[in-house]
């Protein structure tokens, strides 16, 4: 537990308290965990579509261009880098027992695959400490009330955060996962925050934005021309606030807040660059649930809206809104029903008679945004197909005049998603895509990490009762790892880690007979000299070398020649089905008249037949019309990852 101290303008000085832990000694855990032994990462990749490397591919942390420049900048040859993933989620602990919140901040890094972070039972990300919250409720200036609860909250990051001012520039010497000491240099290289976390943290007004200059006037614009804001741009302009007896001077034309960032004294951070793209308050949230939905029951009514939604058949993987989706209370409305929603949208919108085109070319470009922006792999064209898709929606967006949503163009600034979209590309390239940056995954961890502990608190200063549960929680999980290594048990990851529910047309159609190539490139000889810091020696240099190479093209190979026929993916998947049967103990005669399956006793009977005979089974009595079976009528197909996007989510 830290103490902070926040001094208000009359003079007086409130302690508050923060528990968090040492992010040194987190980080040691998290890249010592033996359990992520066989996927940890400690160099850069460049993957590319094919041989000729004329187009890049970007996916993990590991492929992206900010990893390669940190490697460069380094003064240390042999840096092994850690990419610190933070993120911090306010969430409401109570409505009865005074609306009490927590403040959770937690860690991960990049050399873990974004796969395994997004698995809460991997435990690769974890909670670093709890902020402190205060209203400052008896502060009357509205201001000044903002001003202390955002330096509340800088103050305990910094703290938090302080053991990174050496190390980022030292370097700590740890042991990794795979027996072998590194000397590590731990960056913060990305945030996970929703809307006013991000500008709150880059001390960016709400009206502008907290990764580029763009001020309010113009965030509709595209393209998006304003120039990216940069650390020291941001701190000097801070520096002449704070020396100049706090005269505005530049905040007010680069749109800043007064206050010191927590992120101001880290080595190599750029904190305006490590926001991530936000699929879930941006996309679905933001544009569909904000936007996209309600200008469709403006231009169509509600009731009619509801009348498709209902009218919908059914189908395997669609939600059915049986009452429509006008009458889902705002506060049930989640990323769940955005999604649904989504698969929907397009042709309730475009089977209207009247329906203006150009209305439906907006609704589908913001569609083909949000679907391209969730593939786990992107190559440049898949980039420039997103670009494209932004640009189709900015060629339409006169319909929302001449539709009546909006009196002018100029409306549109108000929404700050849709400028947002426009450093997707730049966010992309430097730390891959935001599949692995998506702010459901903190959200989720709420669950173990602040709810459970508060119910197991006695509601009355929980704070300490929460990180008293939480460590007696680690203790567990840690002596459950412990026990798992004595007696040489690997955890057997589950069927749906693995999984792969739905299909990517764009990743089929522009897939299907490429393959990735992967390749270490530029950085030769800096991460040759890694490599023979880690192999001790020239030989066992080489001979790691050697079974990279090897095992990386000959699974590629063996993929391909196991998966491939005739130009195609041949399909092998796992299947299931529920506990209990839908019609059980159903004779051959019922299922005949049932489910017009005339053959199944004469089937049956010759596959009886042919095991008999190959020895599979031993002789038994043939099925006549009066032999019942159990009838399912669903089962689940769960096809394995395609190896031209072997980390496409499931569904």
């Amino acid at each position: 537990m830290y103490t902070i101290e926040i001094k208000q303008a009359n003079g007086q000085v409130r302690l508050e308290y923060l528990f968090g832990r040492n992010i040194i000694e987190v980080i040691r855990s998290l890249i010592g965990d033996w359990t992520f032994k066989d996927e940890l990462r400690y160099s850069p990749t460049r993957v590319w579509t094919s041989k000729s490397k004329k187009e890049r591919v970007y996916g993990e942390a590991w492929t992206g261009n900010w990893w390669w420049r940190m490697q460069i900048m380094l003064p240390d040859k042999f840096a092994t880098i850690v990419p610190l993933i933070i993120a911090t989620d306010k969430t409401q602990l109570s409505v009865m027992c005074g609306g009490q919140e927590a403040y959770p901040v937690y860690l991960t890094i990049g050399n873990i695959p974004k796969s395994v972070r997004r698995k809460v039972n991997r435990r690769a990300t974890v909670l670093l400490g709890y902020l402190p919250v205060d209203e400052f409720s008896e502060v009357k200036d509205l201001n000044e009330r903002a001003r202390l609860k955002h330096k509340l909250v800088h103050d305990a990051l910094a703290r938090l955060m302080e053991p990174l001012r050496q190390a980022a520039k030292e370097g700590v010497i740890m042991e990794c996962a795979d027996g072998r000491q590194r000397r590590i240099y731990p960056i913060p290289a990305a945030f996970e925050g929703d809307w006013p976390e991000q500008c709150g943290m880059a001390s960016a007004e709400e009206g502008g934005c907290p990764v580029c200059e763009q001020d309010y006037d113009h965030r509709s614009d595209y393209p998006n021309l304003a120039p990216l804001r940069t650390p020291n741009g941001t701190l000097a302009a801070l520096r002449v606030y704070f020396q100049n007896n706090k005269d505005p001077g530049e905040l007010k034309s680069l749109r800043l807040k007064p206050w010191w960032p927590w992120w101001a004294s880290i080595p190599y951070m750029n904190f305006h660059a490590s926001i991530m793209p936000d699929l879930l308050h941006q996309l679905y949230q933001g544009m569909l649930k904000t936007h996209v939905i309600p200008w469709t029951k403006k231009v169509f009514g509600a009731h009619l809206v509801d009348k498709c939604f209902r009218a919908m058949p059914g189908a395997v993987g669609l939600r059915h809104f049986t009452k429509g989706i006008s009458r889902i209370p705002g506060s049930r409305w989640t990323g769940r029903e955005s999604r649904e929603t989504a698969k929907q949208l397009l042709p309730v919108i475009a089977s209207q008679p009247s329906v203006n085109s150009s209305f439906v070319s907006l609704t589908r470009s913001v569609l083909d945004f949000t679907y391209r922006a969730h593939k786990s792999q992107m190559s440049e064209s898949d980039l420039q197909r997103l670009e494209r898709s932004l640009g189709e929606f900015h060629d339409n967006k006169a319909v929302l005049v001449a539709l009546g949503i909006y009196k002018k163009l100029e409306h549109l600034n108000r929404v700050k998603k849709l400028h947002m979209k426009t450093h997707y590309y730049h966010a992309i390239c430097e730390m891959g895509t935001p599949d692995g940056y998506n702010t459901e995954s903190p959200e989720h961890l709420h669950i173990i990490y602040a709810k459970k502990g508060w119910r197991a608190s006695s509601k009355v200063r929980p704070l300490p009762q929460m990180t008293k549960f939480i460590q007696r929680y680690e203790a567990l999980r840690i002596h459950r790892m412990y026990i798992d290594m004595y007696y040489g048990y690997q955890a057997q990851l589950r069927v749906e880690s693995r999984v792969v529910y739905g299909e990517d047309e764009d990743a089929i159609g522009d897939g299907v007979g490429r393959r990735l190539v992967i390749q270490d490139e530029g950085l030769d000889d800096d991460l040759m000299e890694t490599e023979e810091m880690e192999g001790a020696n020239e030989a066992d240099e080489k001979d790691c070398q050697d079974e990279l190479e090897a095992e990386t093209e000959g699974e590629l190979v063996q993929i391909r020649s196991e998966n491939l026929r005739d130009g195609g993916v041949l399909l092998d998947p796992d299947w299931s089905i529920a506990i209990e049967p839908t019609a059980p103990h159903t004779s051959c005669d019922e299922i005949v008249k049932r489910y017009g399956a005339s053959e199944i006793v004469l089937r049956t009977n010759e596959w009886l037949h042919e095991s008999v005979e190959a020895g599979i089974l031993p002789p038994l009595q043939l099925v006549t019309e009066s032999h019942t079976f159990d009838v399912w009528h669903k089962f689940y197909l769960h096809h394995r990852p395609l190896y031209f996007d072997p980390d496409l989510l499931p569904r």
